[in-house]
Formats: C-alpha cells, sequence, structure tokens
C-alpha cells in the first residue's frame, strides 16, 4: 500500500485479516457533553465531561452495569487518568483533581484549563494552558517547564522522551529536564498523538483533520493521510500495538492497521446509530475492545471481532 504523501516506502505489511467490529453496549448517564475516558482494565474505565460527574463503568457477569456517579467536580472536566485505586481529573479551570476512596482533592492548578494527564514510574505529567508541562512527582513536589505559549493538547512517550502536542502546531519535547523547541508538524492545533513502535513513527493529528507520519524528532513529514473530515480529537494505540483508533468532529472513529496506516473499519451514525455528534475521546479496554465518548452525552463500548 502506498500512502498519500509518502515519503519512504519501507513500511510494514499490515494485516491480512479483514476486521469486524461490533457495537457492545451504548451506555447512557451523563447529562452534557462528554469529554474524557479512562480505562483501568477490560472491564472497568471511568468518563467525565461538561456537567463535572465522574462516573464508574463496570462489567459484571458479562453485560456493562449503569455507571456509577462517583463525585461531581465544580468545572467540566477535560482530561482523566485512572488506576485501580485513584482517579485524577484535569478540569476547564486548570484545576486538577485526585479522587481516592471516596475523597476529593485539590491538588494542582494550571490557570486556563489542562487537557492531559500522563503517569509513570516518575509521577504525574499534566499538559495545559499557555504551554505548561507539570511534573508532580511521587515524593509531593512539582515541576513546572514551558513549552512554547499555546496550550498543550496531547502527549506520548517514546522512549526516554515526552512529545508534546500543542495548540500552535508544534511538537516539543522533554527529555532529562530539558526542553527542546518546536517541530512544525501541523498548521493547526494537534489533539491527538500516539508513538507506532512497528514502523518506528510518531502519529500526529489535530484540527487540520490530517494523519501525519514522521520519525520522532525529525521535522521532515514521511506520510500524510486525509483521514477525517473535520478535527481529529483522539489517536490511541491497541496495548498490542496492532491497531489505532482515531476519532474526530466528522461524529466517525475510524480503525487503521498500525503497521502501515491502512483504514481498516469506519464506526458512524449511519451504521450503528452512534454517534450523532463530536467523538471526543477514546480509550482502550484491552487488545479487541475500546470505548469512545462523544458530544451526544453517550458512551459507547465496541468489540472487535477478526
Amino acid at each position: 500500500m502506498t500512502i498519500p504523501g509518502a515519503g519512504r516506502s519501507n513500511l510494514s505489511k499490515g494485516m491480512t485479516t479483514k476486521l469486524g467490529l461490533i457495537l457492545e453496549k451504548a451506555l447512557e448517564g451523563h447529562r452534557q457533553a462528554v469529554y474524557a475516558v479512562s480505562a483501568v482494565s477490560a472491564e472497568v474505565f471511568f468518563t467525565a465531561g461538561g456537567e463535572g460527574l465522574l462516573v464508574r463503568w463496570e462489567k459484571a457477569n458479562g453485560a456493562w452495569q449503569d455507571g456509577l456517579a462517583l463525585v461531581r467536580f465544580p468545572e467540566p472536566v477535560y482530561a482523566l487518568h485512572a488506576t485501580n485505586e485513584r482517579v485524577f481529573a484535569g478540569t476547564q479551570q486548570g484545576n486538577v483533581y485526585e479522587w481516592n476512596e471516596g475523597k476529593l482533592n485539590l491538588i494542582a492548578q494550571i490557570p486556563g484549563g489542562v487537557f492531559r494527564i500522563l503517569e509513570d514510574a516518575q509521577g504525574l505529567w499534566i499538559g495545559g494552558a499557555a504551554g505548561c508541562l507539570l511534573h508532580l512527582k511521587p515524593d509531593g513536589s512539582q515541576q513546572r517547564y514551558t513549552m512554547g505559549d499555546s496550550n498543550i493538547r496531547s502527549m506520548v512517550w517514546v522512549d526516554e522522551v515526552l512529545f508534546c502536542g500543542s495548540s500552535d502546531g508544534n511538537v516539543y519535547t522533554w527529555a532529562e529536564g530539558n526542553i527542546s523547541g518546536g517541530m512544525k508538524l501541523h498548521d493547526k492545533a494537534i489533539f491527538g498523538l500516539a508513538y507506532l513502535p512497528h514502523m518506528g513513527m510518531l502519529l500526529s493529528g489535530g484540527r487540520d483533520a490530517v494523519l501525519r507520519l514522521n520519525l520522532p524528532g525529525v521535522p521532515e513529514i514521511e506520510a500524510e493521510i486525509k483521514a477525517h473530515l473535520l478535527h481529529i480529537h483522539d489517536i490511541q494505540l491497541s496495548p498490542d500495538n496492532r491497531l489505532v483508533a482515531s476519532s474526530s468532529m466528522d461524529k466517525t472513529l475510524k480503525l487503521w492497521d498500525a503497521a502501515n496506516m491502512e483504514l481498516l473499519k469506519v464506526a458512524d451514525q449511519t451504521k450503528f446509530g452512534l454517534h450523532s455528534s463530536s467523538v471526543n475521546a477514546i480509550a482502550w479496554l484491552d487488545a479487541r475492545s475500546l470505548v469512545s465518548v462523544s458530544d451526544d452525552k453517550r458512551v459507547a463500548v465496541w468489540r472487535i471481532e477478526a
């Protein structure tokens, strides 16, 4: 397969089987748009959105149960990161909360908004307004870095380097406390970033509705795909590194072969009855199931069958 705009021909051979996609369950309960989702396991995930509700969803006895509302944040939630014991939430106003065993604590602030939260052995990494990258360390200390002057909208680790996509269309990097200048990969905001290990490529997408591939740290674009009709809101690589999911303001969820970025499946309202509005975020539950959340207030659980 030749990807339009590709500058290289070493794309791996992709999946040879057809991909089946099933809408396992459409979950309802949110009263406003759902902006964020975070999975803990194949049977537990959390969502939050415009009304500030943090909702826990669980699969029991083979069926998805009604959502459990845990707490209401005082403003819309844009970012979530959940573990077995704790949930971290970033809000429109720039507050970072920790919910743990029924207790809600304000642990940090980035005035202007929080858009992404990652966690690794070094602690929490929080991307926010005005180029602020906040590192909350396990010992409770904080370190702030500045990456340009636009909002950090997406983040992904590639080995020991943290790549951050910005509203200015640049990708900035953090490595051992050092910040590098921006690589201009898009003309507009970069809402999604993923690293494709089989290809050794950084995948980016955002407001321009285009997916682009480039070698990490190298500004030259290797390949370009006109992926969606409107803004790409999220990009997520499956746990087994075989599939890429992208979601968009055009109301679709798309699945791609991570070995060569061939389009495998499109989920839209015509085929599945969902979603009727912008698809804002994605989370993989395991290698063959994922969740999407939307402005239509609904949460969709999808199952993949080859």
